[in-house]
């Protein structure tokens, strides 16, 4: 995990360290107020392109390089 002002980023090994990690920053918002704002989320998997049908966790999947404090990731 890393953050910088309003932005988070989870780095996880697979959908369901990504579930748990997750569940600890809703844990966390629960008890000092705040919220994911999962509109504005995006999720994009590292290595090879798992094809998947459904949209887990109701995330917008990118497929193409994200930029995250002004690296892009691809």
């Amino acid at each position: 995990m890393s953050q910088f002002a309003d932005d988070t980023n989870l780095f996880c090994a697979d959908l369901e360290s990504f579930k748990e990690a997750l569940k600890t920053v809703n844990e966390f918002g629960r008890l000092a107020g705040l919220a994911l704002n999962v509109k504005k989320s995006k999720a994009m998997w590292l290595g090879k392109w798992v094809k998947n049908i459904s949209n887990p966790l109701s995330l917008k999947w990118m497929r193409s390089p994200v930029r995250i404090l002004g690296v892009h990731v691809s």
